[in-house]
């Protein structure tokens, strides 16, 4: 091997399976086994003497710091990258995952105490155990136990960051507003939120691209925040009872059985990964950077679950970004499209489920019986910019034949199912807002806000017919347009049972991925700005004197809410499904931060969407509700009745509808028919 290819390859497995000074490592013990007696192992293609001394390296940390210690992270990684190599396959998914359940034990005991960067960073470095684990796995897709415990690494990732961020934002609250309401506490929310205004102002009033002083100033603000989130953590640090308030708590081993369908129907789960070639026993890995990859997995009722590999991003994400214009596009020729990303993305899925043996005979007759089916979609990467409902499989769409809902967070795998019912709930429409009074003037900078200024936001008078429609099926609505509807008021009123935003929606596609990835770094990489994804997403509301964003209510925005009151939000704008798409994880924008505030449905939009179309369907999605359809169910049948007319995706199929999907609460049966409105 040549040494150029020799350094190659140690860069790759220092950077990818143990980066030195990661907050998830603690320095090795003095005298340790240096890991660059392993790299060179691995250079010279010694699988045998490598594995040698990675399991000195387990056993020397285990006597320096504990079975339980973090610090032995990276060497089970190397242990279970040698045992990979040598073919013992069960001996490195054993490594892999105590590996990565080592990394969650120390994330769920300390995460109350760390600021969001650190967490960004540690859950960076355990998306290393998922990426080696689904490796295996798509070498190996019959292996039922190993697709169970990978599952389970896949779902534990997704949209936590979000949750964990929601979860600073909530403890530090309740650090200001709880029994020690010291001085200190309350300068420092109050020096956090004028930190996090001014980042939100730069960010939309600076030049683009940014040049290195506007960086220098983002960046600086972000050390603030999380400067002071750390001081927060330090003042209150004796008060264990915060640890426990609005804590995020995964159990990776549970986590693939939690997402079990109901009979007669499916949870597809979608994984972005870097996949390691791990190649023949003994033969020496060769030194190619792990590509990004697709797997699919398809969850039954009987707990069985089918994998597929559905190839590399670089070829299916831009067929993804090729889709989504198709179906945008009323004037598009979309049928040949929708059917090859059923082909693609779908099929491969049902053809591996037939392979897989039913646990039960009976469950599988009882399975295909049944023919209200819905579908569950946790997507990954760019499929998140799909829409599933409008995949054709040669004969129908996929919305003829089933309901889909979609996941955002592992912890809304269990929301599918009815929701216990109680009494009455109220419901608030923010629409056609006052625009002259949104986008403060700029100058001639290519900013966010002068962009939005040299193409006037124009007039919706189409979301006040689409509000009257609304009101029309419940009456008592509380209805918010013109002047009123202001930023202001929609982050400082009390969370109401039913949010309905109808508005223009914004999103700055600055990290649009190319050919061959999935789009930017995770949040918490330097030199990225971890903050900016949730910035740059957003709906346009009414300005007011005081107000330097414009009317413009960001993702960020959003994650300081508490919508935990709220059974539904719908947010019926141009591409607030949209966002900075991350690998491994979700996107980061307006849907996922809804959720992370707490609301437990979320209907957001894939592109932007015609006005008359968007009236009609919402008016028929609240009539579906209010009849006693479940929250998916309505949408689904909505888009069904709307096809009819309108038969092109463009005018059915953007709005998707994610978390909870069974009845709104508000009457025994569901139906509605005395609602208790807030005036």
């Amino acid at each position: 091997m040549r040494r150029s290819s020799i350094l190659l390859l140690a860069v790759l497995v220092l950077a990818l399976l143990g980066r030195p000074g990661e907050p998830a490592r603690a320095q090795a013990p003095a005298g340790s086994l240096p890991e660059s007696a392993l790299v060179d192992a691995l250079s010279r293609g010694d699988t045998a003497e490598g594995l040698k001394l990675a399991i000195r390296m387990v056993e020397e940390r285990q006597v320096t710091a504990g079975d339980g210690s973090p610090q032995l992270m990276p060497a089970l990684r190397w242990r279970g990258y040698f045992k990979a190599l040598g073919g013992d396959v069960a001996g490195a998914a054993a490594d892999f995952t105590q590996s990565f359940a080592l990394g969650e034990k120390f994330l769920g005991a300390n995460a109350h105490r760390l600021t969001d960067a650190a967490l960004a960073a540690i859950l960076t470095y355990l998306e290393t155990d998922r990426d080696l684990m689904l490796s295996l796995l798509a070498d190996r897709p019959d292996d039922q136990k190993l697709a169970l415990a990978a599952l389970g690494m896949s779902r534990a990732e997704k949209g936590r960051l979000m949750e964990l961020m929601r979860a600073n934002i909530q403890r530090t609250r309740l650090n200001a507003k709880g029994p020690y309401k010291l001085q200190e506490s309350r300068q420092l929310v109050a020096d956090m939120a004028e930190a996090r205004a001014e980042y939100e102002r730069i960010l939309f009033a600076a030049a683009q691209p940014f040049d290195a002083a506007t960086i220098a100033q983002l960046q600086a603000l972000e050390q603030r925040i999380t400067a002071g989130q750390q001081a927060m953590n330090d003042l209150f640090g004796f008060m264990a009872f915060l640890a426990d308030v609005n804590e995020v708590r995964y159990k990776p081993e549970l986590l693939a059985d939690a997402g079990r369908p109901p009979i007669g129907s499916w949870t597809i789960d979608y994984a972005t990964f870097r996949r390691y070639r791990f190649g023949k026993p003994g033969a020496k890995p060769a030194a190619v950077a792990p590509a990004w990859e697709y797997l699919g997995f398809l969850s039954r009722s009987d707990g069985r679950v089918a994998v597929a590999a559905l190839g590399p991003a670089a070829e299916i994400d831009p067929f993804v970004l090729r889709l989504l214009n198709a179906a945008a596009n009323p004037l598009s020729d979309y049928l040949p499209l929708a059917r090859q990303g059923y082909n693609h993305l779908v099929a491969p899925l049902l053809a591996r489920s037939r392979e897989v043996a039913f646990a039960d005979p009976g469950a599988a007759q009882l399975d295909r019986s049944i023919i209200n089916r819905f579908v569950r979609i946790f997507p990954d990467g760019n499929l998140n910019l799909v829409a599933f409902a409008a995949l054709n499989d040669g004969t129908s769409f996929l919305v003829d034949q089933y309901d889909i809902g979609y996941a955002a967070s592992a912890l809304q795998l269990g929301m599918f199912a009815p929701m216990a019912l109680k009494p009455g709930f109220d419901v608030d429409v923010y629409a056609d807002p006052d625009f002259r009074l949104s986008a403060p003037a700029g100058g001639a900078q290519e900013s966010n806000l002068s962009l939005l200024n040299r193409r006037p936001i124009r007039p919706l008078p189409g979301t006040l017919a689409e509000a009257s429609a609304i009101g029309s099926v419940i009456p008592r609505a509380s209805i918010v347009s013109g002047a009123q509807a202001t930023r202001r008021l929609l982050l400082e009123k009390p969370a109401p049972g039913v949010l309905h935003v109808a508005t223009h929606g914004i999103f700055f596609d600055d990290t649009e991925p190319a050919a061959g990835g999935v789009g930017g770094e995770m949040p918490g990489s330097a030199p990225a700005l971890w903050l900016a994804p949730m910035v740059e997403t957003g709906l346009v509301l009414a300005g007011s004197p005081d107000d330097s964003m414009g009317g413009i209510v960001t993702a960020l925005d959003v994650l300081g809410l508490d919508l935990s009151p709220t059974q539904l939000v719908v947010l019926s704008a141009c591409e607030t499904a949209r966002g900075a798409v991350r690998p491994g994880d979700s996107v980061y924008g307006l849907r996922y931060a809804f959720h992370a505030a707490g609301a437990e449905t979320v209907v957001a939009s894939l592109w932007k969407v015609p006005d008359d179309a968007t009236k009609s369907l919402m008016a028929r999605y609240y009539a579906n509700l209010l009849g006693g359809n479940r929250r998916l169910g309505a949408m689904t049948e909505a888009m069904r009745q709307t096809k009819k007319t309108l038969a092109h995706p463009a005018f059915w199929a953007a709005f998707t509808v994610s978390g909870a999907g069974g009845l709104l609460r508000g009457s025994k049966d569901g139906a509605l028919p005395e609602i208790r409105m807030r005036r």
